[in-house]
């Protein structure tokens, strides 16, 4: 896809068969030039799920404005196994989330860069409020990213976690 705007939408309930329901609220996946902005993500999977994700090659893009809560997972996530770059996140607010509030990760291989957090409000989730992670393989190639002037409040209130988790 190129060029694709998802602006002011109340996202409620998606992704909602427990176990086996295990995507995101808003995904763009192989996206060149993309806007998410001014969306409301609420109420997500119970089990697992995440808010918005832009990864599989997805680049040139922007997520902000949005208010996304509730999410049992992730709340704004950058992932996967293409090339994904060049994407800005911020003014977002994310919380109540019982996992991450933003995190990126190279979970199958593919280079994540460019990647920049910036001016955003993450608070009360169980782990972290902003993390680079290194799940799921031995190498996790990522580049350039930037995590500047967000606001972190009350985050990893489960066994572990915290603000800012650099991981990788």
């Amino acid at each position: 896809s190129t060029d694709v705007t998802i602006d002011n939408n109340e996202v409620e309930l998606a992704s909602n068969l427990g176990a086996d329901s295990l995507n995101e609220c808003i995904t763009l996946g192989e996206t060149t030039g993309f806007i998410v902005s001014n969306n409301h993500v609420l109420h997500g999977n119970t089990i697992r799920g995440e808010g918005i994700d832009a990864k599989d090659g997805s680049s040139n893009g922007v997520i902000f404005g949005n208010h996304v809560h509730d999410i049992p997972y992730v709340g704004i996530y950058m992932i996967k196994d293409k090339h994904t770059h060049d994407i800005d996140v911020f003014n977002n607010r994310v919380h109540n989330i019982n996992g991450d509030s933003f995190s990126i990760g190279s979970e199958e291989g593919g280079l994540l860069e460019n990647i920049r957090i910036f001016n955003n409000l993450a608070y009360n989730s169980a782990q972290v409020g902003i993390s680079v992670h290194d799940c799921c393989i031995a190498s996790h190639p990522i580049r350039n990213v930037e995590i500047v002037n967000n606001t972190v409040v009350n985050n990893g209130w489960v066994d572990w976690g915290g603000g800012i988790l650099m991981e990788n």
